[in-house]
């Protein structure tokens, strides 16, 4: 499928809110674009933008659609659509997610490589890469709904030193990792005392219970109105503290204690900066029911016009412009929780599966190798932000990577190259 043929994504309204002025967001004046110390305006951010190109977007106004932000003489403004290439590639930007700042994405200009929105003296501008730590703070941004308030899930947290091992319940609703009584929670967000970017835990089963510590051991307790309780079950995730891709959560009213496992155990316990809590407190989020949106194509890292594909009627290979469509099946094949199967629009009941260690889209058969073959944990932002890394279910550390085009699944080896090579983003197709 061509990058023509694609459709647009629009995700938000958003606020689009500065790294060094957090109470500024972007807002308009007379058609003119600033940081200003209110909401500001909300903007749909548009995937492609208006240019076309894979990766990039483009900023809509919530309250006039037909008006885009773009730049003019290096300055931001809100004008009208044109039917024009200049205007298309004035109003498209390359996001850097976790350019220079954690959790804030960054957004270079498509005709001026190099060339950063950031705010100078309030006003917004784009500005050519100096290396300066001012110009890296104004440049960096935060989207947020209104009011910041997200759920997310349904959603499994699988361990980092026990992969297999996601949150579980005992009988008496005590909290363990385990590998086989598995729950799912929704995240909420903001948490149960309505602190900015926090997050709580609900029950999927009973939405009217949380996770929450008491005596330092966690537990799923019926929710109470009391500030004791909001506060027990209130954390702040610190996403790649420890590891890449993985989330700590920090209990808010026990500041530096973590939610880790300990004799399989779900715990807060202190810093104490050791490798063992490092590793126990650290959790990676798959998130339930992947494929809800459609049908999606898989795009490169380090190829950023590749898509996979399809060579020799079944090989799996990247290739330029000419993407396979798959819907994304969770649980996978194997029924276990967190995994992945990557099903063809094309050709029903064929999936992508691994045999002699290559990719090949085959037809469904009923084993258990297959459906070994077929299944995958999806790690979200594991080596780069906003890109998924696809992990064997059958061959633990072996992801999904191109080689000389071709896909295949490799062995983690800790190179920058086969970090690259692993990591893609879906987009609707």
């Amino acid at each position: 499928m061509s990058v023509s043929g694609l459709g647009k994504k629009a995700i938000g309204p958003f606020n689009l809110r500065s790294y060094n002025f957090p109470k500024y967001s972007i807002g308009i004046k007379n058609s003119r674009a600033y940081i200003v110390n209110s909401e500001g305006d909300r903007f749909f951010i548009v995937s492609p933008g208006l240019t076309g190109t894979p990766g990039s977007v483009s900023f809509q106004s919530e309250d006039s659609p037909t008006l885009f932000l773009r730049h003019q003489g290096y300055l931001l403004y809100l004008h009208s659509k044109e039917d024009s290439d200049l205007y298309r590639n004035d109003a498209s930007f390359l996001p850097r997610h976790g350019l220079f700042y954690q959790g804030y994405i960054v957004y270079e200009s498509e005709n001026f490589p190099n060339y950063y929105i950031r705010h100078q003296n309030y006003r917004l501008k784009i500005s050519r890469e100096d290396g300066s730590t001012l110009l890296h703070k104004d440049a960096s941004f935060l989207f947020a709904e209104k009011q910041e308030h997200y759920q997310q899930g349904p959603a499994y947290f699988f361990s980092y030193n026990f992969p297999k091992y996601t949150f579980g319940l005992d009988d008496n609703n005590a909290a363990w990792i385990s590998n086989q009584a598995e729950r799912r929670f929704y995240v909420v967000s903001p948490g149960l005392t309505g602190t900015p970017r926090s997050v709580s835990f609900q029950s999927v089963d009973n939405q009217n219970f949380y996770l929450r510590h008491r005596g330092y051991l966690l537990y799923l307790d019926q929710y109470e109105s009391a500030d004791l309780y909001k506060n027990d079950a209130s954390f702040m995730p610190r996403k790649n503290l420890f590891y890449p891709g993985y989330t700590v959560y920090e209990s808010e009213n026990f500041p530096n204690y973590y939610i880790r496992h300990q004799n399989y155990r779900l715990r807060i316990s202190q810093e104490d900066n050791s490798e063992l809590l490092h590793k126990d407190a650290s959790f990676i989020t798959t998130e339930d029911a992947v494929g809800s949106e459609g049908s999606i194509l898989l795009l490169s890292y380090n190829y950023p016009k590749y898509f996979i594909g399809l060579k020799h009627s079944n090989e799996a290979w990247i290739l330029l412009d000419n993407g396979e469509r798959f819907v994304i099946i969770s649980p996978g094949l194997t029924g276990s929780p967190g995994t992945v199967s990557f099903k063809s629009v094309d050709q029903p009941n064929h999936y992508l599966r691994h045999q002699n260690y290559l990719i090949h889209l085959h037809p469904y058969h009923n084993s258990d190798l297959y459906r070994n073959d077929a299944s995958f944990y999806p790690r979200q932002d594991l080596f780069y932000s906003g890109y998924t890394v696809y992990e064997s279910e059958n061959y633990p550390r072996y992801y999904i990577r191109h080689q000389g085009y071709r896909l295949k699944i490799s062995e983690e080896d800790n190179s920058e190259l086969l970090h690259k090579d692993s990591s893609f983003v879906s987009i609707l197709g």
